[in-house]
């Protein structure tokens, strides 16, 4: 595919404290990837604490003298003499991250190959430094409601997005994040929208119009199609959380019932505190020397201390969604307009 090069453009982002600087002289990943974090863009053309440059076109060999340090069947990873990480995928690119400089690379063959890495590499380092903040992510959908927030939870196709996406339709709700909402040490939710991507098989898919609709296709996952990012529409701030759903699918009508303390702490430990589902770039987040392991060890006591927050701050219920996206949204809005 030829690049739509020209003069090199970027964006910055800043969330909550965590910054990021993005350039490229492709044109339409830089938009393509603008959209991605639209609500996080920034104007402030300050300091970011790191940076990423990403280029379309065929990606170098792996420099002499990199030590291989892990291979899967998906990628493999080196570190360079200078001690950055190289990582390179057989379908065609090579992404670098310096630790001590914070500044990253990615080089792939195709523009889908470079906007897949660079949204997971800029996710993964964001990630990280919004964890050393505070600030964990979670692999939920998450609203506000009178006042109070709530999250559902649920495996990647498990209902989420068609859930959230229905709730639009629904007076007083504020969608906070479609994926990956932000919780801190007390339990309060903080927003961090981001693209909704649909799946072909959505029952939301007919809703919207085909140019609403750009294709997403990634390596190992069937293609998704982006929507723009769900933005709230107050300032970001906290929110406490009252309530956490558990999804499950039924063939009945949709129905909410009390669930265990015990399945949503187990559901915590898998999506919180391990980030199960959390997009990301694990080959980057994961490193072996002691102390990157002590760093990791205290991210993931900080996450065990905002999953207890969470579960010791919000009812625990089991949300079964039926087939029909507006009736599980009525059945959800009668049951917080009664807790609320």
């Amino acid at each position: 595919m030829t690049a739509e090069a020209g003069p090199p453009g970027y964006f910055i982002i800043r969330a909550y404290g965590a910054a990021l600087r993005f350039d490229t002289a492709d044109h339409r990943l830089l938009a393509d990837l603008k959209e991605d974090f639209a609500y996080f863009i920034s104007a402030y053309d300050g300091p970011c604490a790191e940076s990423i440059k990403a280029a379309v076109g065929e990606p170098p060999a792996t420099p002499d003298g990199s030590r291989l340090l892990f291979r899967t069947a998906k990628w493999a990873a080196h570190s360079s003499p200078s001690g950055s990480r190289l990582v390179s995928y057989p379908e065609g690119a090579l992404c670098e991250f310096d630790y001590l400089s914070g500044a990253g690379s990615v080089r792939a063959r195709t523009r889908e190959l470079a906007h897949e890495l660079s949204y997971l590499l800029i996710l993964s380092r964001l990630g990280e430094q919004l964890d050393r903040l505070g600030l964990h992510r979670l692999h939920a959908m998450a609203a506000e409601f009178g006042g109070a927030a709530f999250a559902a939870v649920a495996p990647p196709g498990g209902g989420k997005t068609t859930l959230l996406l229905g709730l639009s339709g629904e007076h007083g709700f504020t969608a906070l994040a479609n994926d990956t909402p932000l919780i801190d040490g007390a339990g309060n939710i903080y927003p961090f929208p981001l693209r909704i991507a649909l799946g072909g098989d959505s029952p939301c898919f007919k809703d919207f119009p085909e140019r609403d609709l750009r294709p997403f296709r990634r390596r190992h996952y069937p293609v998704k199609y982006l929507l723009p990012c769900a933005r709230p529409a107050s300032a970001p701030r906290p929110t406490r959380c009252a309530e956490i759903f558990l999804l499950k699918r039924t063939a009945g009508a949709p129905r909410i019932s009390a669930a265990s303390g015990t399945r949503a702490a187990l559901e915590l430990l898998r999506s919180l505190v391990l980030g199960w589902g959390v997009p990301q770039i694990a080959e980057f987040f994961l490193r072996p020397e002691l102390p990157d392991l002590r760093a990791k060890a205290r991210i993931a006591l900080s996450r065990a201390s905002a999953a207890r927050a969470l579960l010791r701050g919000s009812g625990i219920f089991e949300l079964r969604l039926s087939t029909d996206t507006a009736g599980n949204a009525r059945a959800l809005r009668d049951f917080l307009s009664l807790r609320r």
